[in-house]
């Protein structure tokens, strides 16, 4: 197994590697683009939970976290519908297709988490203000 590595190794190396550098010009904007544009997992999925307090399409999830700002799935809108199916997975949402649309709405699961969530925030909130 060991060999196949190498040897794999050594063909992207002298292949794809030499063709196509990865310098450290192409690391920065990479890592900086990273930085500005992907939320973290858990926030991600507390805007997913927001948006789908009325019912909505994927697409329709998409739109409304682009206009939030939020561009993570710019690049690749499949990685939404990866996401979509954990949270149904998890029981925070469920879906049904529809006139050949799949829409997608919260669980009691689901309003129960952005509650508490959303709880949790106007503690801290508070917390720091003072109050």
């Amino acid at each position: 197994m060991e060999d196949r590595l190498k040897r794999l190794r050594t063909i992207m190396e002298e292949g794809t590697f030499k063709r196509h550098p990865f310098t450290e010009e192409k690391k920065d904007r990479l890592k900086k683009t990273i930085h500005q544009t992907a939320a973290p997992k858990e926030q991600l999925t507390d805007h997913i939970l927001q948006i789908l307090t009325t019912e909505k399409t994927g697409h329709e999830v998409f739109q409304q976290l682009c206009t939030r700002g939020i561009n993570n799935f710019k690049e690749n809108q499949g990685l939404l519908y990866t996401n979509l199916h954990s949270l149904e997975n998890n029981r925070l949402i469920v879906s049904q297709w529809s006139e050949e649309k799949k829409l997608y709405r919260l669980t009691e699961q689901g309003r129960k988490k952005l509650r508490n969530k959303e709880k949790k925030k106007h503690s801290y909130k508070a917390l720091l203000e003072g109050e």
